[in-house]
């Protein structure tokens, strides 16, 4: 069934995790920036049904995984810091490095939003490549440095998209 686990103070997962529903993890529910979602070394799978997470910062300790397969994978930065994608990053946001995109596995959508900027630098086809569709949403801008590769790339910005390097769909 469905799964809605929320805290103030972040969100460990310490063991493999399935799902069979809808799965909301709110780890920073009161937006006082302490809102970590942890995997450690452990799998987070929904069974191919939507995950949401609202959070300080990603952490996914070496050997984590999160397997959405066709459903849609949502982040939501609780902070409005900002996204370092890469080798980024971004003071107070959230960040998430190549390695750990590389262990997000989405064949539909994976989107990333955030009432402020979104900063990538240098995805490889290998970090991007288990996820179907990237798409990025910022309230203020977004920024490519370095070259990047995705299969599919959306980016939505209030404040314009910056690409000041060559990347690759």
């Amino acid at each position: 069934g469905n799964v809605d686990l929320d805290a103030a103070d972040g969100i460990t997962i310490n063991d493999d995790f399935t799902t069979n529903g809808d799965t909301d993890f709110n780890a920073d529910t009161d937006a006082a920036g302490a809102g970590i979602f942890t995997l450690n070394n452990v799998t987070l799978d929904t069974q191919n049904n939507p995950l949401t997470l609202t959070l300080a910062d990603l952490v996914l300790v070496p050997n984590a995984s999160i397997v959405v397969g066709n459903a849609t994978f949502t982040v939501n930065e609780s902070q409005n810091n900002g996204f370092g994608v890469g080798e980024t990053t971004v003071a107070g946001g959230i960040n998430i490095s190549g390695a750990e995109l590389q262990s997000i596995f989405v064949a539909a959508n994976v989107t990333f939003n955030t009432g402020a900027s979104i900063a990538v630098d240098n995805i490889t086809a290998a970090n991007s490549g288990n996820i179907g569709i990237l798409n990025l949403i910022a309230g203020q801008n977004i920024t490519f440095d370095d070259d990047s590769t995705f299969k599919t790339l959306n980016a939505n910005a209030d404040d314009g998209v910056f690409i000041n390097t060559a990347g690759s769909t």
